[in-house]
């Protein structure tokens, strides 16, 4: 047993994988684990994963065949030993006091702890200034809370999209089964965050960065055809409706999924179109987009005034050649999200949120 497992999916990435594993070895904090996990590389890295195991007796290396990153952390978490799980990607490194301020944190009582990054492009490195809001100005580190009702909060704020800048209870993860998703080619750390985020209470943010993120245009996570982004988020939104319709009864979660789950749609929608709306220049990929949206709309837990909604975002998107209408769909779920604006289900459209109130109350 150990206090914290370090798990490092390793593949292809012999020119990085040295700092990676100096930065942990080291951390000021020592009682750790680290598992490495080679997902089938075809350069140096498994070998020189072998050589870190032979020199340090608390490193261990597994082998594998190349399946993903996913299938290399959940490899890492199914033999872990520490009370707590810590994940590194290869390429990057850490502060020599990383873990120890993590660490620090989580005894305290959190359920998991995230810091700030550093963002390393072309030599370059900044401090990503964004991160976890004015809350975190004065004091350096700021609490939230867990659960379902929060966690479309937690996770569409700048620090909760990555799985390599928090800490997370061994626990939690082993006792409620979570894993990376395997089948999913993009977002499996955005998805694991979002199951984690249902299973907790406390939540503790660090301002200070920690964490030094390498940004690799040749990196495994963004070799995909960037078009493929907004396909990627609404089969995430899948998934996490999967989870909760398995794991939460009726009582239990689902009314305040319902209740949120408006906003969290039309933020990942907004984002991916506007990530991608001049990747969308062909036929076949409009087609798969409407065909994801549609899926997705069938599902029972989409309230009915949320199908209307994105029904009328499918007719802008199959206009995406007009960047008005782009600029139409961002100001509408602007609108839409921050309350502004609600579906009149008599009048069949939108309407100021103040006047729906004002006919419901003259009825």
């Amino acid at each position: 047993m150990c206090e914290i497992s370090v798990v490092v999916p390793v593949y292809n990435v012999e020119a990085y994988l040295r700092e990676a594993l100096d930065s942990v070895i080291g951390q000021t904090f020592r009682d750790f684990e680290m598992i490495l996990v080679d997902d089938g590389s075809t350069d140096r890295s498994g070998a020189i994963a072998d050589e870190y195991a032979a020199q340090y007796a608390f490193i261990h290396t597994i082998h594998q065949k190349n399946a993903g990153v996913s299938a290399a952390r959940n490899a890492g978490i199914a033999v872990s030993k520490g009370t707590y799980i810590y994940f590194l990607d290869a390429d990057d490194w850490l502060e020599r006091h990383a873990l120890q301020a993590l660490y620090d944190e989580m005894r305290t009582g959190m359920d998991v702890v995230c810091c700030n990054f550093a963002r390393y492009v072309s030599g370059t490195e900044s401090i990503t200034t964004e991160f976890g809001g004015d809350s975190l100005a004065d004091s350096g580190k700021a609490y939230y809370a867990g659960g379902i009702a929060n966690v479309f909060q937690l996770l569409y704020m700048s620090f909760g999209f990555p799985v390599w800048n928090k800490i997370f209870r061994a626990d939690i993860i082993k006792t409620n089964r979570l894993l990376f998703d395997e089948t999913l080619r993009r977002g499996s750390d955005v998805l694991f965050n979002a199951c984690y985020w249902l299973h907790i209470k406390r939540v503790c943010v660090l301002k200070k960065a920690l964490y030094h993120y390498r940004f690799r245009e040749d990196a495994i996570t963004k070799q995909d055809d960037k078009r493929n982004h907004f396909v990627y988020v609404l089969e995430r939104h899948q998934k996490f409706i999967d989870y909760i319709e398995s794991r939460f009864s009726e009582g239990n979660g689902k009314r305040t999924y319902r209740k949120h789950y408006p906003a969290i749609f039309f933020l990942s929608l907004r984002n991916a179109v506007e990530d991608q709306f001049w990747f969308c220049r062909d036929t076949a990929y409009g087609i798969q987009c409407t065909a994801s949206v549609r899926k997705l709309l069938a599902r029972r837990m989409i309230p009915a005034c949320l199908r209307i909604c994105a029904l009328l975002f499918l007719k802008l998107l199959g206009r995406y050649q007009k960047g008005g209408e782009l600029m139409a769909l961002r100001y509408g779920i602007r609108m839409f999200v921050s309350g502004k604006t609600a579906f009149d289900e008599e009048k069949g459209r939108f309407v100021k949120s103040a006047q729906l109130k004002r006919d419901s109350h003259s009825q």
